[in-house]
């Protein structure tokens, strides 16, 4: 799959976004800089506070436009960036000890990722939009280059390590001893919560996600996936549909995933937080 060149910020720029000239047919949705004026990453857009020269030196915050399939990086590669998302939605995936692929990640608006790498110096899994996305690429050489004079920004980024490296394996241990409709219900609650973040309707969010995405991203087979899901539209519960989930009776999905916390308690890598 193609992956595209990023497009650098500069200073003048309304925050963490490309140029719009570079994006005409994604112009009308990228104007609106209002996440970007408040995203925590900010201080990056703009000279380096040691050396003028040096975030053009380190190609700037710049932006990676992705269709579904695209890939951000590959495992093995050497840690160059750590992305956040813009827009759409983002997975991580890596090779089951059956030699298939599973999903470890969904990351959404606002979320980093590619944090693993710092450990090793290299990705540990790959990446890949699930959907026409927009990601913003941190040079990471740029960032460590910051957090060396600016107190505020080091503390953040050892916040988002801390808390979302455990985002994913604290809900995958969560659903571990679940059965099917329970970790379906628990599922559609964690990423309703996380949607709601962004400016979502917490009962009307966008799931890009295919039924076979979201079996294997729960640990079970398609086949179970669209027996539960077709039950939980009869039941009136839910509806799943044009890549949209409508949650229609919230109390009776709580109580189906209420043997685990669904919860996200990772609040800190989001925009405007």
């Amino acid at each position: 799959m193609r992956r595209e060149t990023y497009t650098s910020c500069t200073a003048g720029r309304p925050g963490l976004l490309p140029c719009i000239e570079s994006l005409p047919a994604r112009a009308a949705m990228l104007r609106d800089a209002s996440a970007c004026r408040r995203c925590w990453l900010r201080p990056l857009i703009g000279p380096s506070p040691a050396n003028e020269g040096a975030s053009a030196a380190h190609g700037g915050v710049g932006v990676l436009q992705l269709h579904r399939g695209d890939v951000a990086y590959r495992k093995g590669e050497t840690l160059h960036a750590l992305f956040v998302v813009r827009e759409g939605l983002v997975k991580s995936r890596a090779l089951s000890y059956e030699g298939q692929d599973k999903i470890t990640a969904l990351h959404l608006p606002g979320e980093m990722f590619g944090l693993s790498a710092i450990t090793t110096g290299h990705y540990i899994f790959d990446a890949l939009a699930v959907e026409s996305s927009v990601v913003c690429a941190v040079p990471f050489a740029l960032l460590a280059e910051h957090i060396q004079h600016d107190v505020v920004l080091e503390r953040r980024l050892f916040q988002v390590l801390s808390c979302a490296s455990g985002r994913h394996q604290a809900f995958s241990e969560a659903i571990e001893h679940l059965d099917a409709e329970e970790r379906i219900a628990a599922l559609l609650l964690n990423l309703s919560e996380r949607y709601s973040r962004t400016g979502h309707d917490p009962d009307v969010f966008p799931l890009p996600i295919t039924r076979v995405e979201m079996a294997n991203y729960a640990g079970l087979a398609h086949e179970t996936v669209s027996r539960v899901v077709s039950q939980l539209q009869s039941d009136g519960v839910v509806r799943l549909s044009d890549s949209l989930a409508r949650i229609l009776r919230r109390d009776e999905l709580e109580s189906i995933a209420s043997e685990c916390d669904w919860s996200d308690h990772c609040k800190c890598d989001f925009f405007g937080c």
